[in-house]
């Protein structure tokens, strides 16, 4: 019966809110699809960063200080490795198809991918069981197109309520909404020995906070992770 409300009641309503308040993060300016980023440096890991959400740019004009730039900066500190990140941003999680095909054909040349989850604005009407079934189709495809070495890392859900001012009863349907969908995408890679799941549900920014600073955050969240499983040349700090 609750979740029948949250169905016909409280989605419908959230996702109204999001769209005629002016509150929603893919309305914001991006750096767009297809770019590439290079960190210098011997040896470098190549990487492709394919999703939305994160992966995006909110409120940025260039990559170099989003996530993906963030995070290929903080890779390199810590490997001692150059960095080349691919970064395609598409919806696929919140929607029917898969990756095009432009993006598959760079699996083949790829030693770790990274998939970040799409908006709230399209993931808000997804069933959890919905959202499993695609991060594993999403991952199907990653492990047939790359070498059998790469490492796949799904990228959990940000706080939305640390990144725009929400009403409390949107706050707390879209923190559930969250949870659920990111314990959809642990299952998803539990039983995968090339894939691991990275939570971004434990950080916290004040509403003052820059775009840069959050992107910085949440990218020395994942950077430690990727690294130790990159074949770390060296220990070193990101701070």
């Amino acid at each position: 019966m609750l979740e029948k409300l949250h169905e016909l009641v409280v989605r419908p309503a959230v996702s109204r809110w999001l769209t005629t308040s002016g509150s929603s993060v893919a309305t914001r300016p991006s750096p767009g699809s297809m770019v590439q980023i290079t960190v210098a440096g011997p040896d470098p890991d190549r990487m492709l960063v394919m999703g939305g959400g994160v992966a995006t740019g909110w409120g940025l004009d260039s990559q170099d200080t989003t996530f993906p730039g963030r995070l290929a900066k903080f890779i390199s500190e810590l490997t001692g490795r150059g960095v080349e990140a691919n970064v395609t941003i598409d919806d696929f999680l919140a929607g029917e198809e898969g990756p095009a095909r432009s993006v598959t054909a760079k699996l083949r040349s790829t030693d770790a991918v990274v998939i970040t989850p799409g908006d709230i604005d399209s993931l808000l009407m997804l069933p959890p069981a919905v959202y499993h079934r695609r991060v594993n189709s999403i991952i199907d495809r990653v492990t047939e197109g790359a070498p059998a070495s790469v490492t796949v890392f799904v990228v959990g859900l940000v706080p939305l309520s640390s990144i725009i001012a929400m009403p409390p009863i949107a706050r707390w349907f879209t923190n559930k909404l969250f949870r659920d969908l990111d314990r959809e995408a642990l299952r998803a890679t539990q039983s995968r020995r090339n894939a691991t799941f990275v939570p971004l549900s434990g950080t916290r920014t004040p509403a003052s906070t820059s775009s840069e600073e959050r992107y910085a955050s949440w990218a020395a969240v994942v950077a430690p992770i990727m690294a130790g499983q990159l074949d770390s040349c060296g220990e070193h700090s990101i701070f």
